[in-house]
């Protein structure tokens, strides 16, 4: 098979969860992937279900889209991604999940600023709410357009659920990818492999710092207030914010008690055993909020054009003012109701 194309994408899919929501999400990916020049690649894990053998038959069906599969007892992120990679021969690699909206005009931004800046490129992403998701999807609602009004209106929360930054959204050259040897495959389940990943990527450049505020794993609803690896990670993503070049993902519902998120604390073991053997000082490095305040500076932007970003949460004054307003808005409303 002669892969030909300058970009591949590699995906995992489990479809012993949300199967067919997932099956919905893999058919949309194909479709706006129709029209690139993109190598779609699923690492698959084929438990040989209906669903399993469903979804090969639709890979069969189109060009450009690729399948490596295996069976696995666990649902393992790492594993399925590296197996997907074992298809690429193209210079360059995207790593998304199956619910990221392929939004090809920004993926082809971000190649370009690889090409320009010869590492890697990290998004930030934009999770939508249910109403969102449906309205972004049928093309009633563009990116600019929900952008536009969460950045212009800090008390308006109905679209966007929250930004993440970073993102596990990369694109980077697929050489480093090997010198990495990919996704490490110890973290099963639900979470941070992404994180390692993207540390280690960081590394290999020099692109970010390992002292001791790298191991606090405190997370806050406004991403700007990040600390600890998100922190350092999320400076990485500082210019796609200014310029606001985010990718958007779809919404799920999600239990948060099956073994697939279970699985999140023993991976945070795994983590930070990882985080404690590259630490190499103690000196403080200015935070995500910090970074981002100097380069709106160096760049002539105005903070204020991002104050959702810092306020969306009741961990600052202004975030438990807008807390505060919108909880006594909701009794109000939940008193007029009964009147």
């Amino acid at each position: 098979m002669s892969l030909k194309q300058e970009l591949s994408i590699i995906i995992p899919i489990d479809l012993s969860r949300r199967g067919k929501d997932i099956l919905n999400r893999i058919i949309l990916i194909i479709e706006l992937a129709k029209t690139t020049n993109y190598n779609i690649i699923f690492g698959h894990n084929d438990r040989n279900t209906d669903l399993d053998k469903e979804f090969k038959n639709i890979i069969n069906k189109n060009e450009n889209v690729y399948l490596s599969s295996f069976k696995d007892i666990n649902i393992n992120l790492s594993k399925l991604r590296n197996e997907a990679f074992k298809l690429v021969s193209t210079e360059y690699l995207l790593l998304l999940d199956i619910d990221i909206y392929l939004d090809t005009d920004t993926i082809n931004k971000m190649l370009q600023r690889v090409k320009e800046n010869k590492t890697f490129d990290m998004l930030p992403c934009v999770y939508l709410g249910e109403k969102a998701t449906k309205r972004y999807i049928s093309k009633k609602s563009n990116s600019n357009q929900l952008l536009e009004r969460y950045f212009k209106d800090i008390n308006y929360y109905e679209d966007i659920m929250h930004i993440a930054i970073p993102s596990s959204i990369i694109l980077l050259k697929s050489e480093d990818y090997n010198k990495l040897k990919g996704f490490d495959e110890n973290f099963i389940g639900h979470g941070y492999e992404d994180f390692d990943f993207m540390i280690r990527l960081s590394l290999l450049y020099n692109r970010i710092q390992t002292n001791a505020d790298l191991l606090s794993d405190k997370t806050y609803k406004s991403p700007m207030n990040s600390i600890g690896f998100r922190s350092e990670l999320g400076k990485l993503t500082i210019s796609n914010i200014i310029e606001k070049n985010y990718m958007f993902h779809l919404f799920h519902k999600k239990e948060n008690q099956e073994d697939y998120y279970l699985k999140r604390e023993i991976n945070k073991k795994v983590f930070e055993k990882k985080l404690k053997e590259i630490i190499s000082g103690k000196e403080r490095t200015k935070t995500l909020l910090e970074a981002f305040q100097d380069e709106c500076i160096k760049s002539d932007n105005n903070i204020k054009n991002y104050e959702a970003l810092i306020c969306e949460t009741k961990n600052t004054p202004t975030g438990y003012k807008l807390f505060k307003r919108r909880l006594n808005k909701r009794i109000r409303e939940i008193v007029k109701k009964f009147k």
